[in-house]
């Protein structure tokens, strides 16, 4: 079935929205890598973000199967935790907007405000891609409202450890086959420390809580565009 006119151009406009969002974000955070270190950076935001839609669209169509299936898997399981990891980027408005100081406040948090519009936008992207990722290879593989949202509540569990424990170790995902010793001993270390427990229960519970109202509101805001 080809795809309408209307829902390609949507494709396209949103895929150009988030493009320009996520190079706004790096240009203002990142000036050292000016002017070509940031659109390659960018660029590989939005392949992060991208995968795991596109490999959890694979999984809920259930168009996969075999090895393709499990690679479709495979390739959510390990970078759906980057979509919320994005909200985490919220942090850098600290370093925007520092404390009142001479050129550093007044030039960015007074005479350039429009900046931070890009971090809370990123962060936004990002949360939201999660969810509706989550919801959407929840909704197709899962029947049962109690198993549905028992791999929800499990799926929020695994973001959120990757996320806070990339944050303290700032190891990615690829650096499982690149140093896996290093980060066996990282998460070691970690999960003795009361800080780093503390903080991932109160990160994963808010995650959770936020997930299923999110989740919510796109199901009812779905129900009213597509109704009739």
């Amino acid at each position: 079935m080809k795809t309408p006119f209307t829902h390609r151009a949507a494709f396209a406009i949103g895929v150009c929205m988030v493009t320009a969002v996520f190079l706004l974000h790096d240009w203002n955070l990142y000036p050292n890598l000016r002017p070509f270190g940031v659109p390659v950076l960018s660029v590989l935001r939005l392949v992060l973000l991208g995968v795991p839609l596109f490999s959890g669209w694979s999984i809920a169509r259930g168009s996969a199967s075999g090895l393709k299936s499990a690679f479709a898997w495979l390739l959510w399981l390990t970078f759906l935790p980057y979509t919320l990891y994005s909200v985490t980027e919220i942090r850098h408005v600290a370093e925007l907007c520092r404390l009142p100081s001479g050129e550093t406040y007044t030039g960015v948090c007074v005479d350039r405000l429009w900046t931070l519009y890009p971090v809370f936008l990123y962060a936004l992207t990002g949360f939201l891609s999660y969810v509706f990722s989550l919801a959407q290879v929840a909704t197709a593989r899962f029947r049962d409202s109690g198993k549905k949202r028992l791999f929800m509540v499990s799926m929020c569990l695994l973001a959120s450890f990757a996320s806070v424990f990339g944050l303290y170790t700032r190891l990615n995902v690829w650096d499982a086959l690149l140093r896996p010793q290093q980060m066996a001993l990282s998460a070691l270390q970690l999960f003795t420390a009361r800080a780093f427990l503390v903080n991932l229960a109160w990160f994963f519970a808010f995650t959770v809580v936020t997930t299923f109202i999110v989740h919510r509101m796109m199901y009812r805001s779905s129900r009213y565009i597509f109704r009739g």
